[in-house]
């Protein structure tokens, strides 16, 4: 499984699907979208090949963020990300520069082929 993400420009949030390929990354985010899954010229995925490793795993936010995303604070609404210094790290958790509030990925914009598998 490859990791693409995909970006709305209009409502400004952003998915990262795990798909074998690009058109199969498309036709998710169609179908995520409300689209059907065959609507997909107008769709651009860019492939985040550091987050491949998480196809079968929740996304770590420390792994988000070395990947050069930005991670909002769900206490103060700060974006953290290493571009302005903000989140600290401790092992393998990110906590907000700004309150000190753990950061997280958000599993509800990750579109998977296969649903992780709870233990």
């Amino acid at each position: 499984m490859k990791a693409y993400s995909y970006e709305n420009d209009i409502n400004f949030y952003n998915y990262i699907v795990f798909a074998d390929n690009s058109e199969e990354a498309k036709s998710m985010v169609a179908v995520a979208e409300g689209w059907n899954a065959d609507e997909t010229e107008d769709i651009k995925v860019w492939r985040e090949p550091e987050l491949d490793a998480y196809h079968d795993k929740d996304i770590s936010a420390v792994a988000l963020l070395a990947a050069g995303w930005g991670l909002e604070c769900p206490n103060c609404g700060v974006i953290n990300s290493d571009d302005n210094d903000l989140p600290t790290y401790n092992d393998d958790k990110a906590y907000c520069g700004k309150c000190g509030a753990e950061l997280v990925c958000l599993e509800d914009r990750v579109l998977r082929k296969t649903s992780l598998k709870k233990l």
